[in-house]
């Protein structure tokens, strides 16, 4: 499966938080599903630490980026957006 995620679940995920759902968990740690992570999601995760509102930083998320096989960081474009399922306004 491919997974486009967004700023907030990434963060959960890689903060272990019970903010994100089981089955949102599951997906993310499945090394079988391809996670892509839209740059803008690394640009959010840069303010939202540097105005301390968060407690990973962007240099710990992009480490688990570059160093986890099933990770693609991506440019958000057009590609991205119209890939996205239905699902995910859910």
């Amino acid at each position: 499966m491919i997974i486009v995620t967004d700023t907030h679940p990434w963060i959960w995920f890689l903060a272990a938080s019970s903010r994100l759902s089981a089955d949102a968990k599951a997906a993310l740690s499945d090394r079988s599903n391809l996670i892509i992570v839209p740059s803008i999601v690394m640009l959010g995760i840069r303010y939202l630490y540097n105005r301390k509102r968060i407690s990973v930083s962007f240099g710990e998320a992009l480490q688990r980026v570059e160093t986890t096989a099933n990770i693609l960081l991506h440019p958000l474009d057009i590609s991205v957006v119209t890939f996205a399922p239905d699902e995910f306004e859910k």
